[in-house]
């Protein structure tokens, strides 16, 4: 659910301006401890994404922000991908517990592609 709200987060501030937009393409992580480890990686295409706005996303649910999620103790991630307005965003959730078949089964059930740490 928080990686919904940080990709609409991502989406509606595509057409703000300022001076730390990233152009064009970019990634970010927000890295989330609060209901147990995850962490989401972002990477887009097209627009510009306010880097000031998507921080505060990931810090006001809790998370740190970041340029990549840590592999490291990770069972797998679920990339999903998302167009809106001439903007593709690749989300990837990271999961450090629980069994790869479970997740992997989750994953392909929102439509989403399981990747290996």
């Amino acid at each position: 659910m928080r990686a919904l709200a940080l990709v609409a987060t991502l989406l509606t501030v595509s057409a703000c301006g300022g001076t730390n937009d990233i152009l064009g393409g970019g990634t970010f992580s927000c890295d989330l401890t609060k209901d147990g480890h995850s962490c989401l990686d972002y990477s887009w295409g097209g627009g510009a994404f306010s880097s000031a706005a998507v921080s505060a996303a990931c810090t006001s649910q809790g998370g740190t922000a970041g340029s990549g999620c840590s592999h490291t103790g990770a069972v797998g991630g679920c990339k999903l991908t998302t167009d809106s307005g001439g903007v593709t965003v690749n989300t990837t959730s990271w999961f450090y517990a629980g069994t790869a078949a479970d997740l992997m089964t989750s994953c392909t059930a929102q439509k989403g592609t399981w990747v290996a740490p």
